[in-house]
């Protein structure tokens, strides 16, 4: 399993999917819900005074007057409890814990609602924060599947999640394989319904679909692997645990919406397709020793689901293996990488995944020894730990189950600052400064100078301090597809957009809508990249449709929103057939006034018509993103 899944697998996708999800069976949880009720629970409990039926138009009419309140409901001993917001709760001389300030005041009818039904005081419990849904499928956890993409956007490989991470600079990343893809790999989400660890069909053919068609995960913005194994003549110097890793990272795209969470997935919610739903938690990252020889590691991945084994070879007498090296083949060449042998299945596809011990992330899994159903007794784990201290993953951080980074920070910077510097300084520097040098210097210096620098500088920057601009109003369909984001380029093929007099270092996002009035509906945007203004105030994209359907199938009307910190802007733009005057991208807006050819003789992809207008707006989503990520790249090292 020392590679991706590639090539021929990918043949005849939606019949094995259609067929995998007739295998999904309700999950345990799910079928003991459906048998649990108020009758069992009361016969299980003995009465509590009040009750909850009683109770809930006291804790209604709390949770409405505060959203620090997370919860009220009896304890063991039928006490009324109030979970509260740390930041809400002081602690007494007696060492009990009050509710302060309004959120005592919202509790005032439970406070009472306790004394009345239970004769005791209401207890005030304090949280780290209220209670949230607990997941959706935007939510990224380890283990879960990714497809790599070709330059049309279709998938050409399949691999799992290792762990979500913070990026040196704050951005969503996730760590995996190396082997998966090279550096400026696209890639996207996979359904977890339609992977063969949620059909269940864990050794079949590979089975695959996109969780959201059109919306890309993110690039590649790092890999490697190897080096590869020595051959006479090699520098013997390259072989180091530093140099003989199996690692890559995905930068998630801002846009995509996505999140990552400090957990692995079990993959028993898998037919739900939010695997955030039942996972494990990470606690953190753990250095594999010696002292783990015979624990029990998990690992997690697309294709087999949850596998578990102990850090050692059990079959025929082998001996563990901790702190070494493998040579990982890739079907051509073999990898020397670093990290530690699991007595566990490994199944093409679950390269990348999740490995923990103990809770504690512990390593990605970069190959084994699987030969097809009935064999393969061992995993290959590339060692996070080591992994980490090399000049490629410096500075990403993996995340952990319950990070709360914001609130600590937030009471003491905010309140002790204000009362006293605000006071002081007003009054003093009012009185004096101003009235001197308001009279005597007013009549000459003012009255000239502020009347027009005024009026020119302010009122530009005030009401209309951007503009939007799209290369062209109507473009041909043969001019609107490109192959790659090279031709786009070169070609000037698509729409460019371009908003100026932007805050320098602000974000603008630009929203595509499929139809003129589509922004002002519910309708959700085609496409939605948010890119940074540069130093001129400056922030452009480019938007094209993929040759993967025929160049027809993106006729049509677009709107384009471009939002930024003074508000939004809009523009509209065709595609048309080219016998019908589109211009072919030269418009007297940004074009270059090569675009005349009417693109008859280009070359034709795809088959049939109601395919093609189905995926129209899938494609160009994917063609957007495709630019969008190239782009950041190519800035990220000026």
């Amino acid at each position: 399993m020392g590679n991706p899944i590639k090539g021929n697998r990918f043949v005849a996708l939606s019949a094995a999917v259609a067929l995998g999800f007739g295998t999904v069976a309700l999950t345990a949880p799910a079928a003991m819900a459906a048998t649990s009720g108020p009758d069992k629970a009361a016969d299980a409990a003995p009465a509590t005074p009040g009750g909850p039926q009683a109770l809930a138009p006291a804790a209604a009419k709390a949770f409405g007057a505060s959203d620090k309140i997370a919860a009220i409901g009896y304890d063991k001993d039928g006490k009324l409890v109030a979970q509260v917001v740390k930041d809400s709760v002081e602690k007494d001389a007696d060492g009990v814990y009050a509710a302060k300030g309004a959120v005592k005041t919202a509790l005032k009818s439970a406070a009472e609602f306790a004394k009345k039904t239970t004769g005791d005081d209401l207890v005030v419990s304090p949280v780290s924060a209220t209670y949230k849904a607990t997941a959706a499928d935007t939510d990224l956890v380890g283990g879960a599947g990714y497809m790599t993409l070709d330059g049309q956007g279709a998938p050409q490989g399949l691999c799992s999640f290792g762990f979500p991470a913070t990026g040196p600079d704050g951005e969503e990343a996730i760590i995996s394989a190396g082997h998966c893809g090279e550096e400026g790999t696209q890639t996207a989400v996979e359904k977890p319904s339609a992977s063969n660890a949620g059909t269940g069909d864990i050794h079949g053919e590979a089975t695959t679909d996109f969780l959201h068609p059109g919306k890309a995960l993110g690039e590649m913005t790092y890999s490697q692997f190897g080096p590869a194994t020595y051959q006479p003549g090699d520098d013997l110097g390259q072989y180091t645990p530093e140099n003989s890793q199996d690692f890559s990272v995905i930068t998630v795209d801002p846009a995509s919406g996505y999140t990552g969470k400090g957990e692995v997935t079990d993959w028993t919610t898998a037919d739900s397709d939010v695997l955030a739903d039942s996972t494990v938690d990470v606690t953190g990252v753990r250095d594999v020793t010696q002292d783990d020889v015979g624990k029990t590691a998990v690992r997690s991945g697309r294709t087999s689901g949850q596998q578990e084994g102990p850090v050692e070879l059990t079959n025929d007498g082998a001996t563990a293996i901790v702190d070494g090296f493998a040579p990982i083949g890739d079907g051509e060449t073999n990898y020397m990488v670093y990290g530690f042998a699991i007595n566990a299945l490994g199944i093409p596809g679950d390269s990348g995944g999740a490995v923990t011990i103990d809770g504690e992330a512990a390593g990605i899994v970069s190959g084994s020894n699987y030969a097809g159903e009935g064999t393969g007794d061992f995993v290959w784990a590339a060692e996070l730990y080591q992994g980490l201290q090399n000049e490629g993953l410096q500075g990403y951080e993996i995340k952990t189950a319950g990070e709360e980074p914001t609130e600590d920070p937030t009471e003491d910077p905010t309140e002790d600052p204000t009362d006293d510097p605000t006071e002081d300084p007003t009054e003093d520097p009012t009185d004096d400064p101003t009235e001197d040098p308001t009279e005597d210097p007013t009549d000459d210096p003012t009255e000239d100078p502020t009347e027009d620098p005024t009026d020119d500088p302010t009122d530009e920057p005030t009401d209309a301090p951007d503009e939007l601009a799209l290369s062209t109003s109507e473009i041909a369909a043969s001019k609107f597809v490109a192959d790659d984001e090279e031709q786009a380029e070169a070609e000037d093929r698509g729409v460019t957009y371009t908003v100026t007099n932007a805050e320098p270092g602000s974000e603008v996002t630009f929203d595509t809508f499929s139809g003129i009035s589509s922004a002002d509906s519910e309708q959700e945007p085609t496409k939605s990249v948010t890119v940074t203004a540069d130093e001129n105030g400056t922030a452009s994209s480019r938007i094209w449709g993929m040759t993967s359907a025929e160049a027809e199938a993106y006729i049509g009307d677009y709107q384009v929103v471009a939002t930024t910190t003074e508000g939004e802007l809009s523009g509209e733009f065709s595609v048309v057939a080219d016998d019908d005057g589109g211009n072919g991208g030269e418009d007297g807006g940004d074009g270059d006034g090569n675009g005349g050819d009417d693109g008859n003789d280009l070359p034709r992809t795809g088959s049939t018509t109601g395919p093609l207008l189905a995926g129209a707006a899938g494609l160009v989503a994917i063609g957007g993103a495709l630019v969008y990520i190239a782009r950041r790249r190519h800035t990220a090292g000026e």
